[in-house]
């Protein structure tokens, strides 16, 4: 049984087993700790708006300093999510005009039809009579 599930090594203490699949539990207790709640997290300084997006310094004369590591990057992608966005709310807001539109077009087809048909002439129609019984 020894020699199935392990290897022999020769070393100066003798005659050792290796196991051929070594088990670790390290992996398996990482696993399964619980994580700690959200209080308990600390909380990464860099990603709010202040440290992020605010200079680090300003000059005496009032200079603007110059920007961070990143930060051009970032304000050019927001840049282009702004152009982006506003696109595709102005296209929304011409479908949506669009589809209005036809609805009411349609709407208007149906109507015509119905003011196109004959109308009941005469007191056919008691029940819509407008005269007195009194």
């Amino acid at each position: 049984m020894l020699v199935k599930h392990s290897f022999l090594s020769l070393s100066r203490g003798g005659l050792q087993a290796i196991p051929k699949y070594p088990i670790s539990s390290s992996a398996t207790l990482f696993a399964v700790r619980p994580k700690p709640p959200p209080s308990r997290l600390t909380v990464q300084p860099n990603q709010t708006k202040e440290f992020r997006d605010d200079p680090d310094f300003s000059y005496v004369d009032g200079r603007l300093a110059p920007y961070g590591m990143g930060q051009t990057i970032r304000i050019k992608q927001q840049i282009e999510f702004v152009k982006t966005i506003c696109k595709y709310s102005k296209e929304l807001d011409a479908v949506k005009a669009e589809s209005a539109a036809k609805l009411k077009a349609e709407q208007d087809a149906i109507q015509h039809r119905l003011d196109r048909r004959l109308k009941p002439k005469g007191d056919k129609h008691p029940h819509t009579s407008t005269q007195d019984s009194s």
